[in-house]
């Protein structure tokens, strides 16, 4: 679809058409009585095929992508600057796909099928990197100074501190910091609009840090301090208060207010994992109906439709295991009609 350049009120318009589109609430619901994955890929690509569902997973995947990199390319300035930290997010699954393949042994042609095509600008030199003898040539072959950056503490760390969870962990420190970032150029109006999701985003990373690096990794305190994100609702000093806590449930309500609100907190990861996602969708909602038209409706937009592929591939998985309609329907994130009419 072609988008005109840098026109927000326009391209906002338009995905609202788009929206309606989306497998949300009682469309949803209804993909949760399906009886296998195949009728549930019929139903969103009837055109298509598939021989696994995995094939679907990316499908789903690659099209959020292709929307993503659309978007954000559709602008200049500060928009655009803001809205590719949204694309980047793709190019840094990409990269995580390639360090753990570097870090099994894995060729570039078993890897390819599983990474999201994606502009030259997000591209990476895969096979290089796959052969990269240690971290700092692994630095040494990525495009620009902000993986770069982000990769720099890797350096420090010893070979057997040198953790796929910490070095994702800095590569997803880095996409919060970029959104924090671009999020302050905006204009007042924007800002105020996008800021809530992109603090929810992030102190969600801060927290998720804290709950699987100390309780399902084991590691210490001092590993996990560089992964913080500042510039949202969890300063150093809490989550270092987090980072020490002896119990799951005590860094759950540290981080209650930031993360999930008013709303009682979590008892689990897992739990905490439904309860951010779910608080993202309103809060997405929020800028995307209180914007109506603007980069704020785009923003809320893209937050919406990352929870919807989420969605989609939580019931792929629920009818690949054969979950039952009702379970299924309890664990995806829907809004009910009051909350998605909420202005």
């Amino acid at each position: 679809m072609f988008l005109p350049k840098d026109d927000a009120d326009h391209v906002a318009a338009r995905l609202h058409g788009r929206r309606s589109r989306l497998a949300e609430g009682d469309h949803l619901r209804r993909l949760c009585d399906l009886s296998t994955p195949n009728d549930l890929s019929r139903q969103i690509y009837p055109t298509e095929t598939f021989a696994a569902v995995a094939g679907f997973e990316k499908r789903l995947v690659q099209e959020l992508a292709d929307e993503t990199v659309e978007l954000a390319t559709a602008f200049t300035g500060a928009a655009g600057d803001f809205l590719r930290q949204f694309g980047r997010r793709f190019q840094i699954e990409n990269l995580k796909v390639l360090l753990r393949g570097r870090a099994s042994g894995a060729d570039f042609p078993t890897l390819e099928r599983h990474l999201i095509a994606l502009p030259r600008q997000w591209g990476l030199p895969g096979e290089a990197l796959l052969g990269a003898r240690d971290a700092a040539a692994v630095l040494r072959l990525l495009p620009g100074d902000s993986l770069r950056a982000a990769l720099r503490p890797w350096l420090k760390l010893e070979a057997g501190e040198a953790t796929p969870f910490l070095i994702e962990g800095l590569l997803d420190r880095d996409v919060h910091l970029g959104c924090l970032k671009h999020l302050a150029r905006l204009a007042a109006e924007e800002h105020d609009a996008i800021s809530p999701i992109i603090r929810h985003e992030a102190d969600f990373f801060n927290l998720m840090v804290t709950l699987r690096g100390r309780f399902h990794h084991g590691l210490p305190s001092e590993q996990l301090t560089p992964l913080h994100v500042p510039g949202a609702g969890i300063s150093r000093a809490r989550f270092h208060a987090m980072l020490v806590s002896p119990q799951p449930a005590e860094t759950i309500q540290l981080a209650r207010e930031s993360v999930f609100g008013s709303a009682p907190p979590p008892d689990d990861t897992a739990q905490c994992e439904l309860e951010s996602r779910r608080r993202l969708l309103k809060l997405a909602n929020r800028a995307f109906r209180r914007s109506h038209l603007g980069l704020g409706a785009i923003a809320g937009y893209l937050a919406i439709r990352r929870v919807t592929v989420a969605n989609l591939i939580l019931v792929a998985q629920g009818l690949r295991l054969r979950v039952d309609a009702e379970n299924l329907r309890a664990r995806v994130i829907t809004l009910d009609r009051k909350e998605a009419a909420r202005v």
